[in-house]
């Protein structure tokens, strides 16, 4: 569907797949429309010691590789790793006249076939069309600011935020919010969702995941009326309301996500309701009809997954298995310094926890582990740093479990994914560390020692190394020259740094990561050009 949208500046927009409203409509209008973790490990790891020689070390790299096998196996379709990038806009001389943000899927390195495919061609139309709508929304506020800079209240805005719903070996699934401010007394918000069946790359249709689609205008109404009775909507019942969507006639056609539980219904402003009513999300889960939905497409465990979703709109569980879904919830409450927030509260049930935090922006977390939820919030600093808090929602009541140091990246299942945070050794390095979620919902550390993100030193001194296999075997001794680039590979932030050669060799240092930091015993800046520290 595609929607033309005219500011007060007369510039249009276009917003294809997605209804934009951004005045009080009717009805029948609609219709035409980071340091080290809090729980660090002790990582017990003695420096490789051996008095193999690099002719050693040359001879076990060229020992004979076993003759591959001629037995054809059909490829596993794997959970694939997925994570996602923000691009920020903003149109800044001497003020502040637009800013916007829109993300975008990263796919693991590895990940090929038809999903990657899909998911670069859906990269391309979303930046296409960000980019377009966002230089219509610059024109608008410069010719509204021209015209009456008395009546210009603040950057006009465009965002596109997206929220992994679901990432397993079935169905990709995700949330789109989006919001547009282009001038009046407020902006105005709706969704869209997006669902890919992971084998064949193909983006899914409502009538592709439920077997009967006539009956969801019942199940939704039932829902609206129990969890927002007091909405206004433009119709003469809640079920008429979501027929219209059926209707082949009309434009509408229903925004929806899978996730591990059930499938969610979004409605944005004057969609059903009036805009004091707010958005709405609808959920009806596997359990209350499960020969509505194609079995094909149901996750295979639901025990153990993760939902990110948006803090404010929370996110619907059915903690007691009564087919009643409870939200829970995070509200960030901000200050007068700008965009910057004071502290959170976790909501659920009528309970409610206060966290207090300077910080920027937050991303949420649903966490089931063994049948328990946890609700994971991670909040954005200064200088890039990042914390996250873990609390359980279980009985009905939540409670803070523990603190942590650091980033949660392709957080997208309990079984693996990284902790990304910051460490000073030989400089300030980004250095991740691979984990999984503990029968007690904390993450727990599956790696001894951290991979560092990227960088290089170049010695100032002959420096001995040990060399060390792809295992942290010792294999051999060698002597770097002056003017060596050693790669940053891993360490354990606190006795070593492994590195990579030119030659792809890898070899490890001792270090100290004190000040002043040492080599081998040397002083760092006597052994290395100049080591790059934050701050």
């Amino acid at each position: 569907m595609s929607l033309l949208i005219k500011c007060k500046g007369g510039i249009e927009m276009k917003k294809n797949g997605i209804v934009k409203m951004l005045g009080t409509v009717t009805m029948l209008t609609l219709l035409t429309v980071t340091a080290f973790t809090a729980c660090k490990p002790d990582f017990p790891i003695d420096l490789p010691n051996s008095e193999a020689s690099e002719q050693e070390y040359e001879e076990v790299q060229s020992e004979s590789v076993p003759e591959e096998s001629e037995t054809v196996v059909e490829a596993e379709i794997l959970v694939p790793k997925m994570s996602l990038k923000n691009v920020s806009l903003f149109d800044y001389e001497g003020m502040m006249y637009a800013r916007g943000n829109y993300g975008l899927f990263v796919t693991d390195e590895l990940m090929q076939g038809p999903l990657k495919d899909s998911l670069e061609s859906w990269n391309k139309t979303q930046t296409e069309s960000m980019e377009a709508e966002f230089e219509s929304v610059k024109s608008c506020a410069r010719a509204d600011y021209a015209d009456n800079p008395e009546y210009f209240f603040g950057a006009y805005e465009i965002s596109s935020d997206l929220y992994l719903k679901r990432v397993d070996s079935k169905v990709l699934s995700v949330e789109e919010d989006y919001y547009f401010f282009s001038g009046g007394i407020h902006g105005s918000s709706t969704y869209g969702g997006y669902t890919w069946d992971v084998k064949t790359g193909k983006r899914l249709a409502l009538e592709d995941v439920i077997t009967d689609v006539s009956r969801i205008p019942a199940l939704l109404a039932e829902k609206l009326s129990y969890k927002y009775q007091d909405i206004t909507i433009f119709a003469d019942s809640p079920q008429q309301v979501f027929e219209e969507y059926l209707n082949p006639e009309s434009m509408l056609e229903f925004t929806w996500t899978l996730e591990h539980d059930g499938i969610v219904f979004y409605f944005g402003h004057y969609e059903i309701g009036s805009y004091a009513d707010g958005l709405q999300q609808l959920k009806i889960l596997y359990a209350e009809a499960p020969e509505l939905f194609q079995e094909r497409y149901l996750p295979e465990d639901t025990s153990n997954y993760v939902t990110h979703f948006n803090p404010s709109d929370g996110v619907d569980l059915d903690v007691d298995g009564d087919n009643i879904t409870e939200n829970a919830c995070v509200i960030c409450y901000g200050t007068a310094e700008g965009d910057a927030c004071d502290y959170y509260s976790v909501m659920f049930e009528g309970n409610m926890l206060d966290y207090e935090s300077y910080f920027y922006s937050a991303d949420t977390y649903l966490v089931k582990r063994n049948g328990a939820y946890y609700i994971y919030v991670e909040t954005h600093h200064d200088n890039d740093h990042r914390n996250f808090t873990v609390y359980s929602l279980n009985a009905g009541t939540v409670e803070q479990v523990t603190s942590w140091e650091g980033h949660l990246h392709d957080f997208t299942n309990t079984e693996e994914f990284a902790i990304r945070t910051v460490a000073d050794v030989l400089g300030t390095h980004t250095i991740e560390s691979i984990c999984t979620i503990g029968e007690d919902g904390c993450p727990i550390y599956l790696e001894e020692d951290y991979k560092v993100g990227g960088g290089s030193v170049i010695t100032k001194k002959e420096l001995d190394v040990t060399l060390i296999d792809e295992e942290g075997n010792a294999v051999g001794t060698t002597t770097c020259p002056v003017g060596t680039e050693l790669f940053f590979d891993r360490t354990d932030c606190a006795t070593y740094m492994i590195f990579r050669m030119e030659d792809e060799r890898r070899c490890i240092l001792s270090v100290t990561p004190g000040w002043p930091p040492t080599v081998n015993g040397f002083p760092a800046e006597e052994c290395f050009e100049e080591l790059l520290y934050a701050g």
